[in-house]
């Protein structure tokens, strides 16, 4: 399985890492900080255990890329515009498009821009921050009040699945299945709209516990 990385800051820096360390294969598109992580590797200082990964696939542009099976985007999504140009050279026929992005209707202008791609909508329930050069700081943030099963919640990242055109579901199963932090709801979109699978993903954004 190979996996690639848009935006490695707080969110793709840390699940991709986590693959990595875990023996996947994984590719990051790095900007800043990209000389200080190809040469120092990458860091993950970590309330679920630190580690350090000291040989990085690293690229300044997604040309230099291979396709990846699954690509984790993590941009800001005032930067999807990018994603243009940056996610055709990670496509092959059957790649997952993961989006882990904050904000509404994300899913829609991007399906819009790549109307064959098969995606997913993720929402992270970690507290995690690019804190320097090459280093996550993952700490998990306990509000007083707040119940058990959304403290097991905010460990993961919760997936709604939009299976909006390949029909390969038991491939797409073992793809999401393959990522051990995910937690997803699979949705064909003959019984389900699209409307509603948006919207349900619309709300959890909205109620994110905030940090």
């Amino acid at each position: 399985m190979r996996y690639g990385i848009i935006g490695t800051g707080a969110i793709g820096g840390y699940y991709g890492a986590k693959l990595a360390h875990a023996g996947q294969e994984v590719h990051f598109l790095l900007h800043s900080d990209y000389e200080y992580v190809r040469q120092h590797g990458l860091q993950v200082d970590s309330c679920d255990g630190s580690f350090h990964l000291s040989d990085v696939n690293a690229y300044q542009q997604t040309q230099d890329m291979p396709p990846c099976d699954v690509v984790l985007v993590g941009l800001k999504t005032i930067n999807n515009g990018k994603l243009q140009s940056l996610l055709p050279p990670l496509l092959h026929d059957h790649t997952l498009v993961v989006l882990i992005q904050n904000g509404i209707g994300v899913e829609e202008d991007v399906q819009a821009m790549f109307p064959d791609v098969q995606l997913a909508a993720g929402l992270a329930f970690i507290c995690s921050a690019k804190t320097e050069p090459g280093v996550v700081n993952h700490q998990f943030r306990l509000k007083g009040g707040m119940q058990k099963t959304l403290l097991q919640q905010m460990r993961e990242m919760s997936v709604l699945l939009l299976v909006n055109n390949s029909g390969n579901y038991g491939r797409i199963y073992h793809l999401l299945n393959s990522i051990a932090t995910l937690n997803f709801r699979m949705f064909n979109l003959k019984t389900y709209s699209i409307v509603s699978i948006i919207s349900e993903m619309s709300m959890n954004r909205w109620n994110k516990p905030k940090s």
